[in-house]
């Protein structure tokens, strides 16, 4: 899944900010990354005073009261200062902060967008204190898109906006967030948001995939036939991510004669190291489900007789590794 969609103010600086902490770029300016979280308000009324900008706690509610977005607020002020578009976006991100704590009831999509982003980064962190808190975010959402959908909204367009507010990509994680609770066997919740969020994800292929994984369950064969019915709309599209994800549903259920042809599908899409790398492995823990030992010794083989290499090298189209690989398979 790829994101591309426009991005609005917030979800860019913390987009910036992310990108920053994973790889810091000297041509950053530290005003754009950071943490306006560890300062208290009063620090930030007198940040906000050097741009001209006078308040306190009662007049910052007082002089936003009329307005319903933090965004619409900060760009008034910029206006009336006469303020640069750096100095404009300054004092955004200052307001941005006051309005999130100093005015919590009065929700916007980009504070609510702005939480989910943070929580998100700390669950892929693996840093999240409170996954319960996560969850009512998630729910949260959920209901946002049902009410914006009941007003007359396309769907798609709902979940296109909220995803424009959003540093993450929101697709890709709520793929990944409800593939983490069938690993964790939360089969109910993670069968309640597909069911939420499958009439607004744009990529449908992967939420079926994941619906066939849930099928296995308790229909094997409704869910071998929805797997069938995906890799064959996949051919029109070739997409290595796909048919390794594909490939993996089919390491939980088993089934030679759509795992088979789909090693060789992707033997042709492999471009780096790290696709050959993925293909060992994925068939390996297939042949290993499988108790088939001495197929899994083969592969177990390659992999640890592979010649170190990094994980970007190119592979070549006639790699030993691959040629072996497909004729231990009878692929070749």
């Amino acid at each position: 899944m790829k994101r591309d969609l426009p991005i609005e103010r917030k979800a860019l600086y913390n987009l910036i900010r992310m990108q920053w902490i994973q790889d810091p770029d000297p041509r950053i300016e530290p005003w754009q990354i950071e943490n306006l979280q560890e300062h208290s308000v009063e620090e930030l009324f007198r940040r906000l005073k050097t741009h001209h900008i006078d308040f306190n706690k009662q007049t910052f509610l007082a002089f936003s009261e009329p307005h319903l977005t933090p965004e619409e607020f900060a760009d008034d002020l910029a206006a009336e200062q006469d303020l640069s578009p750096e100095d404009g976006d300054k004092i955004y991100l200052i307001i941005f902060e006051l309005w999130r704590r100093l005015i919590p009831e009065k929700q916007s999509l980009s504070i609510f967008a702005d939480r989910l982003d943070h929580l998100i980064w700390a669950y892929d962190a693996g840093t999240i204190s409170d996954t319960a808190d996560l969850q009512d975010v998630v729910a949260n959402l959920l209901k946002v898109l049902e009410e914006n959908t009941d007003e007359g909204n396309d769907p798609i367009d709902v979940f296109e906006t909220v995803s424009c507010h959003m540093a993450n990509d929101l697709e890709s994680f709520i793929y990944d967030y409800i593939s983490d609770q069938i690993e964790q066997e939360d089969y109910n919740y993670a069968s309640d948001i597909i069911d939420g969020v499958i009439d607004y994800v744009t990529d449908l292929k992967w939420f079926n995939l994941l619906k066939a994984r849930l099928m296995a369950l308790s229909d094997p064969k409704g869910s071998i036939e929805l797997i069938r019915e995906l890799i064959s709309e996949s051919h029109s599209e070739p997409d290595l991510e796909f048919v390794f994800e594909l490939m993996d549903a089919l390491v939980e259920i088993g089934n030679d004669d759509l795992f088979f042809p789909l090693i060789k599908e992707a033997s042709h899409l492999l471009k780096i190291e790290a696709d050959l790398q993925e293909l060992l492995v994925l068939c390996l823990d297939y042949f290993q489900r499988q108790d088939r030992d001495e197929l899994a010794y083969e592969i177990d083989t390659l992999i640890n007789q592979r010649p170190p290499k990094t994980p970007v090298a190119p592979i070549a189209a006639k790699d030993p590794s691959l040629q072996k690989l497909l004729k231990v398979l009878s692929l070749t």
